[in-house]
């Protein structure tokens, strides 16, 4: 059932009330804690903190107002874009803008905008498509043997048939 603004707000004040003091566990927050992973969750940045449930005891979780962890957010929407090009180059570039795109979940034209004083090297794949990564990376030597890698079920390699470029057949 939709839950009102005002509510929302009130709901969510009460509960960084609750938890001002600290971590709390869930079942001691009583009804503030109430929804906290559906509406509390848009309004109140909030952590599971240790220690915390188990997959056998799953609502033995302690939570914790977010900003008392890791400080107050102090970032933009552009830092994050910036911070998710670097994460993503930095574990499978060099890459297309389209492939950090389509792992981020953000248009590349975010992506290009935020990322636009990050210093990039850009090469060509033998397609001719840009692929851009960050500088001092260093490639590895063309004639180095691809380690051997076991593939299980539902490895990348073997599901990329869904975007038909065929690394296996």
């Amino acid at each position: 059932e939709p839950v009102a603004e005002a509510e929302l707000a009130a709901k969510a004040e009460r509960l960084r009330a609750v938890l001002a003091d600290g971590p709390m566990d869930v079942k001691a927050m009583g009804p503030d804690a109430a929804g906290f992973v559906g509406h509390h969750g848009l309004t109140v940045d909030l952590l599971r903190v240790p220690p915390s449930g188990t997959w056998e005891r799953r609502r033995a979780d302690r939570l914790a107002l977010a900003e008392q962890w890791i400080g107050p957010p102090d970032c933009t929407e552009a830092d994050g874009l910036r911070a998710l090009v670097q994460a993503y180059l930095r574990a499978f570039g060099p890459a297309p803008w389209a492939d950090i795109a389509t792992w981020a979940g953000v248009p590349a034209t975010w992506l290009r905008e935020a990322a636009a004083e990050v210093p990039l090297t850009r090469a060509r794949d033998e397609r001719n498509r840009e692929l851009l990564d960050l500088p001092d990376l260093g490639l590895a030597d063309p004639d180095t043997p691809a380690p051997v890698r076991f593939l299980p079920t539902w490895e990348a390699l073997l599901l990329v048939h869904a975007r038909r470029t065929l690394v296996l057949p």
